[in-house]
């Protein structure tokens, strides 16, 4: 389940740096970052999935994990909504401020789930030399 999800989330990903929007460089970094991040996590998720029956921590990692695609998820349709918006209606100077002040919001939100989806990839890497 928790690799479908990555896997929608990652099309996604891929579907908003091909609306080639104008991103500032920090989001590319951040966009470049989450899509490494996810398939990174992606490649270890099915071993975790079948060992969370007899660990109780890696369970509680693919819950964090879970959590925080769903975050990333939801930040990718507001982003998607948001694009679509602004192409539909026309650049006013009023709604330019609106727009800019959103961006910064989503890219602000974007850089967090980041830095969650590090911490975890950090967690996964205990969990395996542990085990």
């Amino acid at each position: 389940m928790t690799d479908a999800l990555v896997s929608s989330v990652l099309k996604q990903l891929v579907s908003v740096v091909q609306q080639e929007v104008k991103l500032v460089a920090c989001a590319r970094k951040d966009v470049k970052a989450l899509t490494s991040t996810l398939q990174m996590l992606q490649a270890v998720i099915r071993d975790a999935e079948t060992k969370q029956i007899t660990e109780e921590s890696v369970k509680h990692w693919l819950e964090e994990l879970r959590d925080v695609v769903y975050d990333a998820d939801d930040v990718l349709d507001e982003w998607n909504t948001r694009i679509l918006r602004s192409q539909m209606q026309e650049d006013d100077d009023a709604n330019a401020s609106l727009h800019e002040k959103t961006w910064v919001y989503l890219m602000l939100e974007f850089a967090s789930i980041v830095v969650k989806l590090q911490h975890l990839d950090r967690k996964c890497n205990l969990l395996l030399l542990l085990n």
